[in-house]
């Protein structure tokens, strides 16, 4: 049974994306993560944390299209501090290929930065990674979340791409 749900999630086709972001805090580390979770809109789902490649001819969605509590390849940002005064930035960036049926490379970022900042990071790494692929780039979409800690609580910035099957 396990191998047979293995096999399953190996040979899954992801042929869409979805960029998220948000912010959360709360007294617990954990309760911060997942409100920022809620806040980009991927909590109710099992994140499986994958590295950063865009399979080939995956098309870009607003939203999640699937049934909550699926499990969900996602890879990710997060960055967190309870210490007042901090800023937190969090960002993910797809280099898009020019040729649909090359792989694109997503690259995630945190810092303690404005988000401007480390979503260039993030932009940067994945047109480096998109040249040493020698691979044309058509495009770099990016998404970011920034937030200061105000209040002696947990504070989480996160950014992700989650990819997913056609229902």
């Amino acid at each position: 049974l396990i191998k047979k749900g293995i096999d399953r999630m190996i040979s899954m086709r992801l042929d869409h994306y979805t960029l998220c972001s948000g912010v959360g805090h709360a007294r617990g580390h954990l309760n911060a993560f997942d409100r920022a979770l809620s806040a980009a809109g991927v909590s109710d789902y099992n994140l499986v944390k994958i590295s950063s490649i865009l399979p080939p001819n995956c098309q870009q969605e607003e939203k999640i299209l699937l049934p909550k509590g699926l499990l969900l390849p996602t890879a990710m940002a997060t960055i967190f501090s309870n210490i007042i005064g901090t800023r937190l930035s969090a960002a993910v960036a797809i280099a898009i290929p020019q040729n649909s049926n090359d792989i694109g490379v997503i690259m995630e970022h945190s810092a303690h930065s404005a988000r401007e900042e480390t979503e260039e990071q993030a932009r940067i790494y994945a047109r480096e990674a998109m040249i040493d692929r020698h691979i044309k780039i058509k495009d770099v979409v990016s998404v970011s979340s920034e937030c200061h800690v105000e209040l002696p609580e947990y504070y989480c910035a996160f950014a992700s791409i989650s990819l997913w099957s056609s229902p």
